[in-house]
Parts: structure tokens; sequence; C-alpha cells
């Protein structure tokens, strides 16, 4: 008996100390403390991204997200130790019964300038060669597939500079908008993506303040690369080397700022910039650099130089259950710094979450479109709770009034119709409902016509999406005839790019642009403000425009032309009478890998990195509606553009035509030059130093490099010049010149033509509106081998560039 009881008390015992050790547990569970908070900057009032949190002094902490926020579980907080790079370390006391904190750092106006060691080799460049070594590795985009859901905010807003106009602005302002923003928008998007280039993002809502159907969405790569991993950083007009691209040591200084350390792994947070007296478009920031395999954890960069308008990019990244590094948050800080005016600049803030990321999808080619961007027809139409359910982070009070406050103004301003004239304009068009002006052709300006006023009026959607009919008139002020034509379009399939035309036109066409798809179009360029000689044209036309394969776009044409010399030009000792063509021509352009996304109701090309290849093939016979000559024609353009690392960007065109028959000039080669003595600007892609209609040819071959270095070679703080080089060469061959009898022509190039010229970008700089500078700089240009001038001087020239730059 007493040995069972024995028993049962030690079990008893056991189990009692079981019950106690899970309640000290629970008890212990229960008394930890989990604070939550905010880092931001005390004067501007803006988030702190990976500020460094520490609990009473020891190695336990956390890093604060690209909002500033941070969440912190752990035993007893007394206090918080908060450290961020150029800023005062905070000492944050925890009073009891406090969750939630807000922490203010104050810039270190004292912080001491590193000093570059010399005796050893500098540690950060030892960490920053292995994140070399490993970002092929890290990079997302190397992967074989992946998808993944983002959720974007964008916010518009004035900041205020501290002035008496400024805060009376902010005050007038803030009253306006009832404590709101400006403007704000948000997007939900899917992503896929398939290695190498394959990527296509689906808008499956959109929302903009104050517009009830926005054609357009802002998206995480809007003004930032989707990774920080390519050897070329793109912000707005400027192209930098990144920091961690092969050779960057070379070109940046490295300093370990700070170290992390976790229960795991290390992490160094490195600044960066520019060497000294390195010519370089470089960037200046932060990288947090993780030791599991030296891959980036988050990212703050931004351009070293200032301009008018200053980009600064924010990156976390977050490592997989599977091993894999991949972006979880990007964000974007967009600031005008003189625009509207110096009290107060237009700011944007750009937000972007990334979440349900799923690696190796099955994908194949097939289930990519074209578009890399593309919006869902329902976009606009989605409901609270779907945007309740898809926010990563939940809209604050300001926000939420933004939205109040600009869907009423939008509403009694009826800012739908102003962004659907945008949206026409964009297409180069405006919308009355039943008919559609088209503004294409309402203004011209070149030497022959003058100035040249036209509309153009066609059938609006409400009556067929279909079917567009109409026409346009044009008047020009010189030569002082008016020109028409008239057009029916049937679109077939809108993904395809699939139409069918009709169209007629009495109009003028520059001599030498027979094989150009330019008739009844005047728009202001630089080419055409020298064009002198034209043809009176009378076309009819039926084409077919189709997408045949995912990058080969074509045209099948069935025309005649009828054409009257409106020039001085013999063939075979007799003035030309209109002559008469009927032809089938072939249209092709293919763009290997060329982006498109959607907005603004349109498909617009984002460009390639591969060259672009167009081809014209045209056949005419004699025997066909009574024309007046049986010829076949070939013409292949090839536009290459490549940006080199550390050197500039090239651009490469070359360019081949040949006429298989004897014709009159009409019907051949001209207009490669553009040199012009009323009109003195360099125009790529021409010949500088070649009168417009020097020469002639049924056969030719032009090559045109244009290598631009920027500022790679010399700047100072105010003196920006940007350097170029350029050389064209080319060969072309007249049959029987002895048929032609046509002023200032030398025939042909048959023995070759070249010419080379420096330019100089950008001496002279002049404000524009606050958010950019127009440049102006001068070209000299030689000619020399076969075709100089006789005179030393002629074979030299100058021309005025002008270029357009935010910095």
């Amino acid at each position: 008996m007493i040995s069972k009881i024995s028993v049962f008390s030690f079990n008893s015992f056991k189990l009692i100390s079981i019950i106690c050790i899970i309640l000290l547990s629970v008890f212990g569970a229960n008394a930890q403390t989990t604070i939550r908070g905010k880092v931001i900057d005390k004067t501007t009032h803006e988030p702190l991204a990976f500020a460094h949190i520490v609990v009473n002094a020891e190695s336990t902490g956390a890093m604060t997200d690209i909002d500033g926020r941070f969440s912190i579980t752990h035993q007893n907080i007394d206090f918080l130790q908060c450290s961020y790079i150029g800023y005062k370390t905070l000492h944050y006391t925890i009073e009891s019964n406090i969750n939630k904190v807000l922490i203010e750092l104050e810039v270190d106006e004292n912080e001491l300038e590193l000093v570059e060691l010399v005796a050893k080799e500098n540690p950060a460049n030892r960490i920053i060669r292995e994140v070399i070594k490993n970002k092929e590795k890290h990079n997302p985009e190397g992967l074989s597939t992946f998808s993944y859901e983002c959720y974007n905010k964008v916010v518009y807003d004035f900041i205020y500079k501290n002035s008496k106009v400024g805060d009376s602005i902010k005050e007038e302002y803030n009253e306006l908008l009832n404590g709101g923003h400006m403007m704000m928008s948000e997007s939900v998007t899917q992503r896929k993506y398939m290695n190498p280039e394959y990527s296509e993002e689906t808008i499956l809502a959109t929302r903009f303040s104050g517009i009830k159907n926005p054609t357009f969405a802002s998206l995480a790569t809007d003004l930032q690369p989707f990774s920080f991993y390519e050897d070329i950083i793109p912000f707005i007009d400027v192209n930098y080397l990144n920091p961690i691209s092969e050779g960057s040591l070379n070109k940046y200084q490295f300093y370990i700022r700070d170290t992390i350390v976790s229960n795991i792994d290390t992490t160094f947070i490195i600044e960066y910039y520019p060497r000294p007296k390195k010519n370089v478009e470089g960037l200046k920031g932060l990288l947090y650099v993780n030791t599991n395999g030296y891959a980036i954890e988050n990212v703050i960069a931004e351009p070293f130089e200032s301009g008018k308008i200053n980009l600064k990019i924010q990156q976390k990244y977050k490592q997989l259950a599977t091993g894999e590094w991949f972006p979880e948050q990007l964000n974007y800080v967009l600031r005008f710094k003189e625009y509207p005016s110096e009290n107060f600049q237009l700011g944007v803030d750009g937000k972007s979450y990334i979440s349900k990321v799923k690696l190796n999808e099955n994908y194949s080619r097939k289930d990519f479109s074209i578009d890399q961007v593309k919006i869902s027809p329902l976009a606009t139409q989605k409901s609270s709770e779907f945007w309740s359910n898809h926010r990563a982070v939940r809209l604050n009070t300001s926000e939420e009034t933004t939205y109040a406050v600009m869907d009423s103004v939008g509403k009694e301003y009826h800012l739908d119709t102003y962004l659907k004239l945008t949206e026409n304009l964009a297409n180069g068009k405006i919308d009355f409902k039943h008919i559609e002006l088209d503004v294409n052709n309402a203004l011209g300006v070149n030497l022959y016509e003058g100035f040249r006023l036209g509309l153009g009026i066609y059938t609006g959607d409400s009556i067929s999406k279909t079917f567009k009919f109409g026409g346009y008139f044009a008047y020009g002020f010189k030569d002082k005839k008016s020109k028409h034509g008239l057009s029916l379009t049937v679109e077939l399939n809108k993904e395809k790019e699939s139409e069918i035309k009709i169209q007629y036109q009495n109009d003028v066409q520059e001599f030498g642009a027979y094989y150009n798809r330019n008739l009844g179009r005047r728009v202001i360029s630089q080419r055409n403000f020298i064009v002198s000689e034209m043809n009176q044209l009378i076309h009819y036309e039926l084409s077919w425009k189709t997408r045949i394969l995912r990058y080969l776009q074509s045209e099948f044409i069935l025309a005649q032309h009828q054409f009257t010399p409106q020039y001085e030009y013999f063939y075979k000792t007799k003035e030309l009478n209109p002559l008469k063509v009927s032809s089938f021509g072939v249209n092709l352009r293919y763009a290997f890998k060329e982006k498109y996304i959607q907005t603004m109701g349109q498909r617009v090309s984002m460009g390639t990195k591969y060259p672009v290849i167009s081809c014209s093939f045209k056949t005419a016979d004699k025997s066909i509606l009574h024309g007046d000559y049986s010829f076949t024609s070939l013409k292949i353009k090839a536009q290459y553009n490549k940006y080199w690392k550390n050197i500039g960007k090239t651009h490469f065109t070359l360019e081949f035509g040949e006429v298989f028959n004897n014709l009159p000039a009409p019907l051949l080669f001209s207009g490669e030059g553009s040199l012009d003595d009323r009109v003195r600007l360099f125009i790529p892609q021409t010949f500088q130093t070649v009168q417009p209609y020097e020469f002639l040819s049924n056969r030719f071959t032009h090559l045109y490099l244009h290598h631009n270095f920027g500022s790679l070679l010399f700047k100072t703080d105010k003196f920006k010049p940007e350097f170029s080089v350029v050389h064209n060469m080319g060969w072309s061959k007249l049959n029987n010149p002895e048929n032609h009898q046509f002023k200032d022509v030398k025939y042909d190039m048959s023995k070759g033509f070249i010419e080379s010229g420096l330019i100089i970008d950008n001496i002279f700089r002049m404000n524009y509106v606050n958010v950019g500078y127009i440049g102006f700089g001068v070209g000299v240009f030689g000619r020399y081998g076969a075709y100089t001038h006789d005179k030393t001087s002629d074979n030299i020239l100058y021309k005025v560039s002008i270029v357009f730059r935010t910095r």
C-alpha cells in the first residue's frame, strides 16, 4: 500500500511539474513585449528606410522597412537604440504600457568625413568583390521563371520650403485639400517572367484620385529597375554605372559604415559614391550586404550629381524559403527641385509591395504577349472589398481624404473628360463623340510649302470601332496650293494590329521619298525644315497591315501613283510629263524582342536592345492600269543602339537600296543630305556636308555612325559639355546619268563618299520651366575623299545642335 502511494505521489509530482513548466512558459511568453513603431526624419517627416533598431543595447533588434516601420518582440524592453547613417543615434526610453512609438532622428551635421585607408586594403572592397562575384547568382531575372503579385501606391504632393511664401502656400493648399495630398493612385498587378527576357505584367486593378476610368497605372518599375543587379542603372534620361558592376572598384569609393549581427548572418552597411576625379555617371547611397551568399539585402541609390529632377530609389530584398533572394519592397522618391517654384516643389513618392512569389512556373513562350504591360478590361471597376484585400498597407487618414476630396473635385470639374482629351491628343486626335479630328495634319513647316495648315475629320468610336471613314484637307501658304485625301479603314484584329485601308490622296511628296510612307503628314521635324523639292502626287491605294509573327510587322500594298515634278528636271532631254506607276509592294519591320506597354489607349514601344531591320519591296508593271514603267525595287535598313559601359552610346544605321531598271528621277533615290545654309541644324542619320538633292542613284549603300560620350570626357560643376563623334560613308551608282538633267546634281557616289565630325553639345544651357535645360552646342564636320570641293574651306562647315537634359 505504501508503495502504491509512493508511485502515485511520484507520478503526481511529475504531472504537476510538467503543468508548472507549461504555465511558466505561457507566463513567460505573455511577459514578452511587442513594440511597433516608425522612424522618420525629424525635419522633413519622411520615413527612414533600413534604420537599425537595437533593444536594451543588446544584439537583438530589427531593421525598418521602406516605410520606416518596424516591429520588435522581446522581454522587458527598457529602451531602443536607433541608428541611421548620417543621423544622430537616439536612445528612446520605453514607458510601461507603451506598444507604439514614433522615433524622430536628427541629421548629424558634425558627422566626421571618412578617411581612406592606404596601408591596407579597404575592407569594404573585399565585400564588394564578393557581391560582384555572386551577383549573377542573386539576380532575380537570372531565375528560369517566376511570378508575383504587386501592390503599387503613388502619392503626388507639394514639398514646401520654410519661408513666409512657402508657409502661406502650404496653409492655403492644406485648407483646399482638407489635409489630403494633391493626388494619389493605386494599382494591383500580376507579373510572370521567363528567362531570358519574356515578361508580362497585367494590371488587375487601377485607381486614380479624381478620375473614374484611368487608362494608365504606376508600376513597380516605372522609374527604377526591378532589381539592382544590372551593370547600367537608367534614371530618367541618364544611364548610371552600377557600383556592383565589373570594374566598379576603379570608379567607386566604398566604406563600411555599420555592421549588424543577427543570430545567423551579418549585414554590412556600405556607403558608396564615385571616386574623386573619376569622370563617371555615378550613383551614391548605401548597400546592405548579407554575408549569406553576399547578396544585396537593401539598397539606397540616387545620382551623385543632382539636377532639376532628382530621383532616389530604395529596394528591400527577402530570402525565400528555397534560399533565393527576391525583391520585397521597391520605393522611389522623385523631386522637382524648382517646379512649380523655389518655394514649393512637386514631389512624387511611389511604393511597391511584392507578394505571392512563385518560382519555377511551367511557362512557355506562347504564354507571353508582345505587351510587357497591359491593362485588364475590368481594372477600373474593382470594389472597395477588393482593394481592402489587396492593399499591403492600409490607407492613412491623409490618403483617404485625398480620394474623398479629389473624387469630388473630379466630378465637379469633369477630370475624366480632360483625361480623355489628353489620351486622344497622345493618339493624334480629338474626339467629339461621333467624329474625330486628326491633329497629325494640323501643322507642318518646310521650304516648299512654307507653313502648312491642315485638318483631318474621321468617324468616331460611337459610330463604329471597326470602321473609320474620313479625310483631310491642308493648305501651303508658300506654294498657295491645297491638298486633300480620303480613306476608309477596317480594323480586323487589334491584338495583331491587323487592318485593311483604302485611300485616295492628292498631295505633294518630297523628291527622292517615293519609298517612304509619310504622304499626307507634315509633322514638324528637323529634316522637314529643309525639304524644298516636291512632286505633285495623285495616289490610290489598297493596303493590308498585320503582325505576321511576334516581332514581325508587315504591310501589303496595291497602289497607283501619278507624279508631276514641281522642279526643273529633264529626262532624256525632254521635260517630264506626269508619269503613272501601278505597283504592288511589301513593307516589313522586324524588331527582335521589342517591348510594348499599353497606356493611354494605345500600344507604345519601349524599344529593343537588338537591331531593328526594315525592308521595302516594290514591283511595278506598265501593263497594269496603263502604267508608264515596269521595275522592281528593294530597300533595306538596319538600326542599332548600343550603350557601352564607361564609354557612352553608339547609334548605327546601315541602309541599302536598289531600283532594277532605268527610270526617271522621281522613282530613284535621293535626299540623303541635310546641308542647307538657311537651316544649319545637326540632323542625325543624314550626310551633314551634302545638300539634300546633291546625289541621285539607282543603287546605294550608306553607313551612319554616331557615338555620344555624354559628359564622360569632361565636366565641371557648372559646365557639362557632351562630346559626340560622327562618321558617315556612302557609295551609290546611277545608270545612264546622261538621261538626267537636274540642277546641282552630281549624280552618284560611285567613287565613295566620306565625312566625319565632332559635336560638342550643351555648351550653353537655358533653363526650361524649371524642369530641365535646353542645351545648345556646335558641331564641325569635314568632307573628304573623291567628292571634296575645290576650295578647302568649303569642305568644313559648322552646325548647331539642340538637346534637352534634366541636369
